[in-house]
């Protein structure tokens, strides 16, 4: 199985976009949407779109691959939110020992969705800590391994769940104001992803819409 550009699209959501090189948090030259392999303070700059192809292959030549070597049932998903947190976490995260590998070979699906909220915690300032970036990764692979076909990301799904409340409630709070501007700021992202990928991929037409509804 091949990795997807839905999956890309998470990765590259949560990864942001560098067109040169930099050093990452452990010092690591890195560049695009998290690209190491084969990267030095001189590598050329590169574009949004190369950066899309080389994460593809990263992904299917080493991730992917992985999840592969798993041979196991999975829809393409599965496949692809197994591959985003293997990019994230490490091909580790598969082995037999881990929860979520152990998970998967016991072909326990919705337990092995809830594992990946597991690994939500990073080291910081010498203590192993719940980190919010992270929680929120978790949950969006989360809900890719679950169903792919719900196209929102678990972001914009609670931005528009707590505004719709919010609405409903007739209140003109000032937390109804940050909502908006945090849907505006991820709709001009999507925009923007568009003009380069196209709209028809990834349900971009589909959230674009809901989030223009909310804040036009």
């Amino acid at each position: 199985m091949k990795f997807s550009d839905t999956g890309a699209a998470l990765i590259q959501e949560f990864e942001g976009f560098s067109a040169v090189p930099y050093r990452d948090t452990n010092g690591v030259w890195t560049i695009g949407y998290g690209t190491q392999r084969g990267v030095t303070e001189k590598s050329s700059p590169i574009t949004r779109a190369q950066a899309h192809d080389i994460l593809r292959d990263e992904c299917d030549e080493r991730f992917g691959a992985a999840v592969n070597d798993l041979k196991l049932p999975l829809t393409q998903w599965q496949f692809d939110a197994l591959v985003c947190i293997a990019y994230n976490v490490g091909p580790g995260i598969l082995g037999p020992y881990t929860t979520l590998g152990a998970l998967l070979r016991e072909r326990e699906w919705i337990k092995a969705a809830d594992a990946f909220l597991l690994y939500d915690k990073a080291e910081w300032n010498g203590v192993l800590t719940r980190l919010g970036g992270l929680t929120r990764r978790r949950n969006a692979e989360r809900t890719l391994f679950l169903n792919v076909r719900w196209p929102y990301t678990a972001q914009e799904l609670a931005w528009m769940r707590e505004y719709d409340i919010l609405v409903a409630s007739g209140r003109e709070t000032s937390r109804r104001g940050v909502l908006r501007e945090k849907m505006t700021a991820q709709r001009k992202r999507i925009w923007r992803r568009a003009q380069v990928f196209g709209w028809d991929r990834d349900g971009r037409r589909k959230r674009y819409n809901s989030l223009l509804a909310r804040t036009k």
